[in-house]
């Protein structure tokens, strides 16, 4: 932005009139009278005319703003132009230049570094599906070898009852008694 000379903004209509410093206590005086003599009605439509339009306009725009400044707000010219505000200074604009070109390089590098993390990912990804399959087939062994244990316990169980049963028999009968079934 370039700063915009009285007689220039008079020229353009951004100003309503250019005077002297120590005429501008009389200019206001004249401009507050005229506004004085208008009709209040008017004067105040018109006024809430103008403040709706610009805070329609500011309402349409402010969120795009919001959305490229937050963008935007680590890129050096915003960093420097924050600078350069605050410290009441110039915006060099060399210094945005360089650090926009090396900011190129850094991107690019920071691409290939992205790139390779997002291989190792998906390498490790793979490496943690292969894992989680062979914990899952570790459990179905598990869990087979405990049905044939149940299978087993079951069967030596079973013998064991038919094995007491008949001892039970024999002794019944070698007493001289009836064996029981």
């Amino acid at each position: 932005c370039e700063p915009i000379p009285a007689r220039k903004a008079l020229e353009w209509g951004l100003v309503n009139e250019v005077v002297p410093r120590d005429e501008l206590d009389a200019a206001v005086n004249r401009m507050a009278q005229k506004l004085i003599n208008k009709l209040p009605e008017c004067t105040r439509y018109t006024k809430q005319q103008l403040n709706f339009w610009r805070d329609f306009s500011w309402g349409m725009t402010i969120g795009h703003v919001r959305d490229w400044l937050t963008v935007h707000t680590s890129a050096p010219e915003i960093i420097e132009g924050i600078n350069a505000f605050a410290e009441k200074r110039p915006i060099d604009y060399e210094k945005i230049r360089r650090q926009m070109a090396e900011g190129k390089e850094q991107r690019s590098e920071n691409r290939s570094q992205k790139t390779e993390g997002r291989r190792r990912k998906a390498e490790n990804r793979g490496q943690k599906a292969e894992i989680r399959d062979q914990k899952a087939d570790g459990r179905r062994r598990k869990a087979e070898i405990r049905d044939q244990k149940s299978e087993d316990f079951g069967e030596l169980s079973r013998a064991v009852k038919s094995q007491k049963k008949s001892r039970s028999g024999q002794r019944k009968n070698s007493s001289g008694k009836p064996a029981r079934r």
